[in-house]
């Protein structure tokens, strides 16, 4: 009984290592550019001439999260579904997000190289 006790007592502290040692790992996902991103879609689209503040904030959010080479393709692949999927979307102003923000991004936003 007692070596039965001690046993799930160890298993326990195991997967309490395993959930605190994942607890810090986050997988962003295309919803993570949707939703930093949804606030330019008026300027994406050339019908606004500036991106509205909460869109830049978005911008640097998106820096903040794409953080591994992984992420950093994963946003630009999200960004050419978007404009393929959303009639309007220019790939040119996807290119002029970041200096039109002020947020320089570490990937490229030519979505016509996300792999590089």
């Amino acid at each position: 009984m007692k070596s039965t006790s001690i046993a799930g007592i160890l298993l326990l502290m195991m997967l309490w290592n395993v959930y605190m040692a994942t607890e810090g790992v986050r997988v962003m996902s295309c919803g993570d550019v949707s939703l930093n991103l949804g606030t330019c879609m008026y300027y994406l689209a050339g019908i606004e001439p500036r991106p509205p503040f909460s869109c830049c904030d978005g911008v640097r959010h998106l820096k903040s999260l794409a953080v591994s080479t992984a992420d950093r393709r994963l946003a630009c692949h999200c960004m050419r579904v978007a404009v393929d999927r959303y009639t309007g979307l220019r790939n040119d102003l996807f290119k002029t997000l970041p200096d039109v923000c002020c947020a320089s991004l570490s990937f490229s936003v030519d979505l016509e190289k996300c792999d590089e």
